[in-house]
């Protein structure tokens, strides 16, 4: 599927949208931690502590230009919380937005978006011997949430602080879960959000003892059929370049949609 500038604007809102969403969730579940979400440049920025994943911001610039004073009021954001700025970039964004390069922003990472059609998506293989994926149930969410914070966060002080997060994320009402046994024990979790149709895949985690037993790849399986059955007509996810998630994904039929530069701004 090649990204024009409607899918890449639906692709976006819908990211900016889930940050500001999970990280306002997060403040919930840790309630010292004082959160912060910010509607800016036609995105979303977002505070959830010094050095979280969460804090970023997504969506900007897709809807026309940005002007001067709407950077000041994101770099405000986040400066004054003592917070670099980080921000998700689109290849299609208006071009006004490039004018953080002039700010002193540098590259920190790039990320693929990858997209599919769930009634098109194909099976690369039978299902994974040993391996049982399931939709979590209400009193299995924490299990969700420590299986998928550990896959990612193998460190315990990291873990730590990950833990409510995730658990934000797996309480969000919009948010299907699962999780994944390999010879009968829990190996994995996976999830997936939806909004006007749009299956936002994430947390695809799997504890590194069973990985490359096919349950990264059975996680895949089972949202795609979960999505198509709720009438999803896309399904996207983000993976860095040339990771192992990436390729599992591809192999479904997923497709590079666009590639976003992560740029951030630190304060001297």
């Amino acid at each position: 599927m090649i990204a024009d500038l409607a899918l890449a604007r639906r692709l976006e809102r819908d990211e900016g949208r889930n940050t500001a969403e999970a990280t306002l969730a997060y403040g919930r579940e840790a309630p010292e931690v004082p959160v912060a979400t910010l509607e800016v440049g036609g995105g979303w920025a977002a505070f959830a502590g010094v050095g979280s994943f969460l804090t970023q911001a997504k969506g900007l610039g897709m809807d026309g230009p940005v002007e001067s004073a709407e950077l000041d009021r994101l770099e405000d954001f986040f400066q004054s919380r003592g917070a670099a700025a980080q921000v998700s970039v689109c290849p299609l964004v208006d071009p006004s937005l490039l004018d953080l390069s002039r700010r002193g922003y540098r590259v920190l990472e790039f990320d693929n978006v990858l997209v599919a059609e769930p009634s098109r998506a194909v099976e690369p293989s039978p299902a994974s011997p040993g391996v049982e994926v399931w939709r979590a149930g209400p009193d299995e969410l924490d299990l969700w949430a420590e299986t998928s914070a550990r896959g990612f966060f193998p460190d315990e002080a990291a873990l730590a602080r990950a833990r409510p997060a995730f658990r934000a994320f797996a309480g969000m009402p919009a948010v299907a879960s699962f999780l994944a046994r390999v010879d009968g024990r829990v190996a994995g979790a996976g999830a997936y959000g939806v909004r006007d149709g749009l299956a936002g895949f994430f947390a695809t985690s799997v504890l590194p003892e069973f990985r490359g037993r096919g349950a990264h790849r059975e996680l895949i399986r089972a949202r795609l059929d979960s999505a198509r059955a709720a009438g999803c007509d896309l399904c996207s996810v983000g993976a860095m370049p040339g990771s192992d998630s990436q390729r599992n994904f591809e192999r479904w039929g997923f497709r590079i949609a666009y590639t976003k530069t992560i740029l951030i701004r630190e304060w001297s």
